[in-house]
């Protein structure tokens, strides 16, 4: 028992080899003068020391919502100007484009809506041309050939009863038929044009004979009406055909 609790000369060498700082390493260790001072190794500048990092300096990873994200400041990107000129460009070509597309059509449906006018008119005119006697001079027409009748029969009348005076009944039918194709002419728009004044009016009547008298006040006056002037649609017919006086000094 003695042995085991204490320790051999070889035990006590392990412990020399052992230990970090021995006898032994102490005297293999530099010896330094007094006078000497030790001198620490050189440190490269250039070497950074390296720090380390906490657990609480560690960075998070990056964690945005959606409208964080939005917020976020993106870095801007000069335009280009040859760019910017270029879209320009572009976006006219495109609105020109479209305008000459929608004038197109506008003139297609033009051109249609106007051949189809003239399409109309044309069908119009035709119809017109083939019934305007019938249209505009029948009723004219059958309008005189009417007077005629009613003349023809009065004379076969007169003439049938054989009474005297037959010549003043007869003037009386003659008398009556310009009054009748006036009516006619007055139910067709056509009316009679006459000056209302004994006044010579240039505008509404035509001289026929000029009269000549010695009375000054009957100078440019009607002398006589021989025939009536007409008018249709305030457009002059005919105008009055009529005498008229002119003033001549005797002597």
């Amino acid at each position: 028992m003695n042995n085991e609790n204490n320790p051999g000369p070889s035990d006590e060498k392990k412990d020399l080899e052992q230990a970090p700082f021995t006898e032994k390493k102490l005297a293999e260790a530099p010896s330094f003068r007094e006078d000497e001072t030790p001198v620490d190794p050189p440190i490269e500048e250039n070497i950074n020391p390296v720090q380390e990092i906490t657990p609480a300096e560690e960075e998070e990873p990056l964690s945005l919502t959606v409208d964080e994200a939005i917020r976020v400041e993106w870095p801007t990107i000069e335009a280009d100007p040859k760019l910017e000129s270029l879209q320009k460009q572009i976006s006219n070509l495109e609105s020109q484009l479209a305008e000459l597309h929608q004038d197109f059509k506008s003139k297609i449906k033009y051109d249609t809506h106007k051949e189809k006018i003239i399409d109309n008119l044309h069908s119009e005119l035709q119809a017109h041309k083939n019934g305007l006697l019938e249209k505009l001079l029948g009723p004219v027409f059958l309008d005189v050939i009417e007077v005629i009748d009613d003349t023809r029969r009065l004379l076969k009348d007169i003439k049938s009863r054989g009474e005297d005076g037959n010549a003043e009944k007869l003037w009386k039918i003659l008398d009556s038929i310009p009054e009748d194709l006036e009516d006619m002419l007055d139910k067709h728009g056509v009316e009679v044009a006459r000056s209302l004044t004994d006044q010579f009016d240039p505008s509404l009547q035509k001289v026929v004979r000029v009269v000549s008298t010695d009375q000054e006040q009957l100078d440019k006056t009607v002398q006589e009406r021989l025939k009536n002037g007409y008018r249709w649609q305030e457009k002059l017919l005919r105008r009055e055909m009529v005498n008229v006086w002119q003033y001549r000094k005797e002597g």
